[in-house]
């Protein structure tokens, strides 16, 4: 039978053998430019997959070989151990995981923040931009870390300027967090600061955090909705430092150790259904920084507000510098006091 084939191969016209031969090279050339482009798109895809084994490390060179374009890391299911935080310092980012079957988890003794969204230095060197985080657990491990700053005694330099948290998101527009689940963390569940615009945080749940659930630094015309913030040891919101005109919008704050929010130095903000149930002390608690009335809590507006249960008074007013603020439409039930001031007139109460 070989024999038969080698015999047709010899008396083939040459032509036709030329035009088989030429048919052959081509096939392979096809062949090879398939694998090659594969290769190619497999390591310049806009897409790269991260499996647990590689922890916090493997997540970080999935987002570094992601190119100036940007581009979506997808972490499937599973524990990923994290020994240093995962920075995100690029622009147009994503990172997904697969809801609460995917966990960051601190390792022990590991001191620091889990993801950083922005420059790390203590003054953020340059702002990012269009990075999204979704759809992800984030274990703090906060009875396992040493301290709450990175690397040691709090701002005393360098790393030690960010605190122990589970996202802390620096000098950042148009960045959002969606569908988070962040609990045990050292310091607080979320972190704005550093001059931040238009985030977009939606569906967070944060608790037993040891400070507070989400608290907002040098923030502004940001929106915050559909947060459940509870079982932290100080508040479930903190503003304390130029958080002004943001919109926080269907919110839960309960079981939280003190306040339900915490506001200094914040101005202009809407709140808009808001629930505060069961704060150790206020539902909500407004005041000045130290004796600095340039830092007051003004002109902001709460509609729809319900406080219940809190051990305190519904609403403190703590300084005369905090004015022109607006309830609209507010429930105070079984609290330990309703509204409280520094001085009458502070708080307007409207009933729609």
């Amino acid at each position: 039978m070989a024999g038969k084939i080698f015999r047709h191969f010899l008396t083939m016209p040459l032509r036709r053998l030329t035009r088989n031969l030429l048919l052959g090279i081509v096939m392979l050339l096809g062949v090879t430019l398939v694998i090659a482009f594969y290769i190619h798109q497999q390591e310049h895809s806009h897409t790269r997959i991260v499996s647990p084994s590689g922890g916090s490390e493997g997540v970080q060179r999935a987002i570094e070989k992601l190119g100036p374009e940007g581009g979506e890391v997808l972490l499937t299911a599973g524990v990923y151990e994290c020994d240093q935080p995962i920075v995100i310092r690029s622009n147009y980012i994503t990172l997904r995981g697969a809801g609460n079957a995917t966990v960051l988890r601190l390792k022990a003794g590991a001191n620091c923040p889990v993801i950083i969204i922005g420059d790390e230095a203590p003054t953020p060197r340059r702002e990012v931009s269009g990075i999204q985080v979704t759809d992800l657990a984030i274990d703090g491990n906060r009875l396992k870390q040493d301290v709450e700053c990175w690397d040691g005694s709090c701002d005393t330099g360098e790393k030690t300027v960010i605190r122990s948290c589970g996202v802390v998101v620096r000098r950042a527009v148009d960045v959002s967090l969606e569908r988070l689940n962040i609990y045990g963390c050292r310091s607080a569940g979320v972190v704005t600061e550093k001059g931040c615009r238009r985030l977009a945080i939606r569906e967070l749940s944060a608790s037993d955090n040891h400070f507070d659930g989400l608290a907002c630094y040098e923030t502004e015309e940001s929106l915050f909705e559909g947060l459940h913030l509870h079982r932290n040891n100080c508040a479930g919101i903190s503003t304390d430092l130029k958080f002004n005109r943001n919109l926080i919008s269907n919110v839960m704050l309960s079981n939280n150790g003190k306040q339900g929010i915490f506001m200094r130095d914040s101005r202009s903000n809407v709140f808009v259904g808001v629930v505060v149930v069961n704060s150790g002390e206020q539902g909500i608690f407004i005041a000045q920084t130290d004796k600095d009335p340039e830092t007051a809590v003004v002109g902001n507006t709460f509609t729809a507000l319900t406080v219940s249960g809190c051990k305190g008074p519904a609403v403190r007013v703590n300084d005369k510098s905090c004015k022109d603020n607006v309830l609209t439409g507010c429930q105070f039930i079984d609290n330990a006091d309703g509204l409280s001031e520094a001085a009458s007139g502070l708080v307007s109460m409207r009933s729609e």
